[in-house]
């Protein structure tokens, strides 16, 4: 049992230090991820291994016009700093981005998609996913689609 427990923290340490760096990290241990509507997974081990990924966190959730432009300024500063990237911008949001972060001992992977949740509502429908493993962009592609 004592091994079980030392495995955890072990293991969400390193998960910790993994997105340490990232303004995203505060999305999915912050406040937004306490929210009612928010949708949070975290997958870890053996769950990933056909998909040659050691670590997947995502959140959606519903928010007004203010903390949907606090998050989306967290992914555009992590995406800055990728090696590639894919952005889709409408009126001057990001709808789309798919960064390529600079790998850390595995590639490192930021998704995001930010759609109008109900029209004229003001209210956004944000879905961001960190993503890290040995698999490659093409992959990550393929499983997000």
């Amino acid at each position: 049992m004592r091994k079980y427990i030392l495995l955890l923290v072990l293991s969400l340490s390193l998960t910790a230090m993994a997105q340490s760096g990232l303004k995203v990290s505060k999305l999915f241990d912050g406040k937004y991820a306490k929210q009612s509507d928010a949708v949070v997974a975290y997958i870890t081990g053996e769950a990933l291994g056909g998909y040659d990924l050691t670590l997947y966190r995502s959140i959606s959730l519903t928010c007004d016009a203010t903390d949907a432009a606090e998050i989306e300024k967290w992914v555009v500063s992590d995406g800055a700093k990728a090696i590639d990237k894919e952005t889709v911008l409408r009126g001057g949001s990001l709808r789309y981005g798919f960064f390529v972060l600079q790998p850390r001992s595995v590639n490192r992977y930021l998704f995001f998609v930010g759609k109008e949740a109900d029209k004229g509502s003001g209210k956004r429908k944000i879905t961001v996913v960190y993503i890290e493993g040995e698999a490659s962009q093409e992959q990550i592609k393929k499983l997000i689609k």
